[in-house]
Parts: C-alpha cells; sequence; structure tokens
C-alpha cells in the first residue's frame, strides 16, 4: 500500500479519502475543469470525455478516475 500512494504523489495525483461517492457520469471535461498537474487538458481549447462525480461532500470533474475500496483496520 504504501509503494502505492508513493507512485500516486509522484505523479501529483489528487487523492480523495472519507467520501461516499452517489453517482458517476461520464461528462465533457475542458481544461478549466482540470486545475491539478495530474488532469490536464492536453490543450486549453481541448475537449475531453471524463467523469463527473457526485459525493457526499460535493462534486466535482475529473478527466481519470481511479476507485479504490478499504477497509479500516486496527
Amino acid at each position: 500500500m504504501a509503494a502505492f500512494r508513493m507512485e500516486l504523489m509522484r505523479l501529483h495525483v489528487d487523492v480523495k479519502t472519507g467520501i461516499s461517492i452517489t453517482e458517476i457520469k461520464t461528462a465533457r471535461i475542458t481544461a478549466e475543469d482540470t486545475k491539478s498537474a495530474a488532469n490536464p487538458a492536453t490543450k486549453k481549447t481541448d475537449d475531453r470525455t471524463g467523469y463527473c462525480i457526485q459525493t457526499d461532500k460535493g462534486s466535482f470533474k475529473s478527466k481519470r478516475l481511479i476507485i479504490a475500496c478499504a477497509t479500516a483496520s486496527n
């Protein structure tokens, strides 16, 4: 698990934890939607298909999506 987290950090992947996803839909993604270094649009005028993710803490758009589930251990 530590190696996976280190690789995500190296790639500047925005990791969100402690949220419940309520809906995932495909969406058009523009350069304005992709503010992180790990999630850039190829050109400022380039629209791509991505995802709109609804959560219990709000919604966001992303060009790519990784969903990982885990249980807390003591």
